[in-house]
């Protein structure tokens, strides 16, 4: 593919994802938005069914131009402008939110775009003062709301009260209406935690922490985010001075304005004082300055500051990014250079069969090593980008839900199941596959496993953040294999392998599953890693030692009778009458090659019959509908005693070879081979051209 053609596809996937993001979240609150995506669907759409890339000079089309700007200006930028608004929203900068989102709403026009822009106003309102303007004003639209529109203008109500800092309105508006599952609105339940402190009710603050540590998943990142930050308000409220500023020095709290810092360490210092405790220095917390609180409720702050200092603690220790992974991607990056390096470019025949790409004959003569190497071999920059960039994103997701034992067995198994489903696929084009994306849709097939697993329980995810992900996973596996069907040269049997093979294999080691727990799941793993390296470091080895005229000469071969003409090719093999219906077309395995045999009765010599069959080939395609690709003469491989002529077909690369031998003095057996994409043959397809040769007769002919 050129890299125009990428560019627009990469374009088209991402309006189509939004697209369908944007009918789930509701075709009324966007509707303006809808129709602006799906225009653009229907521009990158149509430049890419018409191939209306790029004009003669090589510069993109204008169309193309236009259907990209638009797709950042519609999908891009909008999620840019989202990102800098919660930001400022964060930073208490409101009125910055609200001019944010009113230049979103420019680019994505329809009611929630208005709604958003609206709530960033009215918290700017409430904090100048005018809260109850604005209270006053939401409950005019409650009257009118209809389920399940109502929850959400009652959620603004209590945020509004708590920007304008009315504890008591807030607390009482929270608790008539949205207290029943804190985890709904963990944001705003945060948010109460901070009202009920400043109230100086710490039993119900602490309540409310304790329902939301109880029902948020403690491995999930974001979840871990919202429980320290309560944790933060609820320590300040009860004067554990050191501890809230151990908590405001990690880095998760970057994000928080000077201002609000010194708010919070003020009002951790006041409440100390308060409780006889002006400064308690740095170290373990302490039950003694929380006793004229409550026993009990000191008993549980004190939980609440050996939670918060262990979570700092495994946040210091824990890597950015998960140990396998990121040696999966460096693997993945050392193969594709040493492959560069070694071998050269990946568009050569000969280069993959050396390089250990899963050449799918081979496999199915023998060479399982195959399955390994092509793991980690790329068929160019934009193909490793896309492996390595999806392998990025699931495994730091991934990777510490199963422990990266567990993730490193489900990434291998699912490659090799996916490479291994490759190479008995049946289409009789598909003989050569290479890339890691099989063992990468595996990974997201143990991540959407996992998601349906978690539903209930202890460290069960939020029910509506596991269903979003879930349908977002669900609608990119369509895509994806959307385009590999629609696409030539993308493997989809390969896709499906590692998807059943993640599958699998993450529903056997989840903890909790199958293999999940125990001793015997213990031993299982150590036993499956040990067979996995043992098997890798036979393959490398085989890597190693690579003969590729060895690989051709031990591919399974077969007898073809095409009418008066047998011939020895390998398997798979295709057969279809030729255009002349004195022909038979054998497509052979070895790259595509596609030979054409006839017998024809006929007193002029090979060389004679060469000439006029050349023409006869470039007469037909001048004739043939659209532009013709340019033909030029070029050098013919020697086969002896063949005459040969050929010619490179320029638009697309294709090499023509001819080959006549004479039968008899009035017959001659005349043979065209077609090598799609290459300008050269190499010494393996040229190898396999003299085979192709050499075992062909005629009825008749002595052996």
């Amino acid at each position: 593919m050129q890299p125009w053609e990428v560019l627009g596809l990469c374009a088209l996937v991402l309006v189509i994802y939004q697209a369908i993001g944007v009918y789930r979240r509701g075709v009324r609150q966007y509707r303006g938005y809808l129709v602006l995506l799906l225009g653009n669907l229907s521009l990158l759409g149509w430049v890419l069914a018409e191939g209306r890339l790029t004009g003669p000079s090589g510069a993109p089309t204008v169309e193309l131009v236009g259907g990209l700007l638009a797709c950042g200006l519609l999908v891009l930028v909008p999620s840019l402008l989202e990102s800098l608004a919660r930001r400022a929203l964060l930073a208490e900068r409101f009125d910055r939110a609200a001019r944010i989102a009113a230049l979103k709403e420019v680019l994505v026009p329809g009611a929630a775009s208005a709604l958003e822009r609206e709530f960033y106003h009215q918290a700017a309102e409430a904090r100048a003062g005018r809260t109850e303007e604005v209270v006053r004003a939401l409950r005019r639209q409650l009257v009118d709301a209809e389920p399940p529109f109502d929850e959400g203008i009652k959620e603004r109500i209590v945020t509004v009260l708590l920007f304008g800092s009315l504890w008591r309105e807030a607390a009482t508006q929270f608790e008539t209406h949205l207290a029943g599952d804190p985890t709904r609105y963990p944001a705003l339940a945060v948010q109460m935690v901070r009202a009920y402190g400043a109230l100086g009710d710490l039993d119900q603050a602490a309540q409310l922490l304790h329902r939301l540590e109880e029902r948020l998943n403690p491995e999930d990142a974001v979840a871990q985010a919202v429980l320290q930050q309560a944790r933060l308000y609820l320590l300040a409220d009860a004067g554990a001075l050191p501890e809230v500023e151990g908590l405001l020095g990690h880095p998760s709290f970057r994000w928080m304005r000077k201002p609000a810092r010194e708010r919070l360490l003020s009002t951790a210092a006041a409440r100390a004082r308060s409780l006889g405790n002006p400064r308690a220095p740095a170290g373990p917390p302490s039950v003694e300055p929380l006793l004229p609180i409550d026993r009990h409720l000191a008993l549980y702050l004190e939980g609440v500051a050996l939670r918060a200092a262990s979570d700092l603690s495994a946040d210091r220790r824990a890597p950015r990014l998960p140990p396998v992974t990121l040696g999966l991607i460096a693997a993945n990056g050392l193969g594709f250079a040493l492959f560069s390096l070694l071998c050269g470019s990946t568009e050569s025949f000969d280069n993959l069969v050396r390089g250990g790409a899963s050449f799918h004959p081979a496999v199915r003569a023998g060479e399982l090593w195959r399955l390994w190497t092509a793991m980690f071999l790329h068929g160019g920059p934009a193909h490793l980008f896309f492996n390595v960039y999806g392998l990025f994103v699931l495994g730091r997701i991934v990777e510490p839900v199963l422990g990266a034992p567990r993730f490193l067995c489900v990434y291998l198994c699912a490659g090799l199941l996916g490479n291994l489903a490759s190479a008995y696929n049946p289409a009789p084009e598909a003989q050569m596959s290479l890339g890691a994306s099989g063992a990468v849709l595996g990974v997201m097939a143990a991540l959407m496993v996992t998601l349906l697993a978690r539903r209930h329980g202890r460290g069960a995810w939020p029910d509506g953040w596991r269903r979003e992900v879930l349908w977002n996973l669900a609608v990119l596996l369509v895509i994806q294999m959307a385009v590999g069907f629609s696409i030539r040269g993308v493997d989809n049997v390969a896709h499906l392998g590692g998807l059943a093979g993640g599958a699998l294999l993450g529903r056997l080691l989840l903890p909790g599953g199958w293999l999940g727990r125990g001793r015997v799941s213990q031993l299982v793993l150590v036993a499956a890693l040990s067979l996995l390296a043992g098997s890798a470091g036979r393959s490398l080895l085989a890597l190693l030692r690579e003969d590729p005229a060895r690989t051709m000469a031990r591919l399974p071969r077969r007898e073809v009778k095409l009418e008066r003409i047998t011939l020895s090719a390998p398997l798979p093999l295709t057969l279809r009458r030729g255009s002349d219906q004195a022909e038979w077309v054998a497509l052979s395995a070895v790259h595509g090659l596609e030979v054409t045999a006839a017998f024809l009765e006929d007193f002029r010599t090979p060389e004679q019959l060469l000439g006029l069959r050349m023409a006869k080939d470039n007469e037909w395609r001048q004739q043939g509908q659209g532009p013709a690709p340019a033909v030029s003469p070029v050098a013919a491989p020697e086969v002896v005693g063949w005459p040969a002529r050929a010619a490179e077909r320029v638009a697309g690369a294709d090499l023509l070879l001819y080959y006549a031998r004479a039968v008899s003095p009035t017959s001659t057996v005349m043979v065209r081979i077609v090598s799609r994409g290459e300008e050269e043959l190499g010494p393996l397809c040229l190898g396999e051209v003299r085979r192709l040769l050499g075992s062909l007769r005629v009825d008749g002919e002595p052996r």
